[in-house]
């Protein structure tokens, strides 16, 4: 028997080039999709923690005034909170509101002016206006006040 012509073999080779040439075409394509989800799951995740950063950014910035405790605004307080060279958020902050006076440790009762530990809860909403994601994030705050401060 006679092995076979070189011309048969040749297209043979050909055929198994193009079916691995086809394989890593797909394994390539697949790759690159994959990146893609990770890379926009990714920047989702970056977008909502910048998002609750500016929210709790604005319930530190009404607490550390105490002028928002001794008269507490009436209505919400919408702050823009810049984070980053380019990211501006618009947070709306409601409260402060008291939810409990309670006696102080330490302090006599039956003195007038002892100071009642006061709790507070303030909530702040926060928007991104680049994706549309938004986060609202709670705070809760004891202060010692005068007696009568919670309203």
């Amino acid at each position: 028997m006679r092995p076979a012509p070189k011309s048969r073999q040749r297209g043979l080779t050909l055929i198994f080039a193009l079916m691995l040439l086809v394989l890593l075409t797909l394994f390539g394509v697949s790759a690159v999709q994959v990146l893609s989800v990770n890379l926009r799951a990714t920047s989702n995740m970056a977008s909502q923690k910048a998002v609750e950063a500016a929210a709790q950014q604005g319930l530190e910035r009404m607490i550390s005034n105490l002028a928002n405790f001794i008269n507490p605004p009436a209505g919400n307080t919408t702050l823009t909170i810049q984070n980053g060279a380019d990211e501006k958020f618009n947070v709306v902050v409601t409260g402060p509101k008291c939810i409990a006076e309670l006696p102080a440790a330490g302090y006599s009762l039956t003195y007038g002016l002892s100071p009642l530990r006061t709790q507070w809860e303030l909530k702040a909403t926060a928007k991104d206006p680049t994706l549309g994601g938004g986060a609202e994030v709670y705070q809760g705050v004891s202060i010692l006040m005068p007696a009568g401060s919670c309203k």
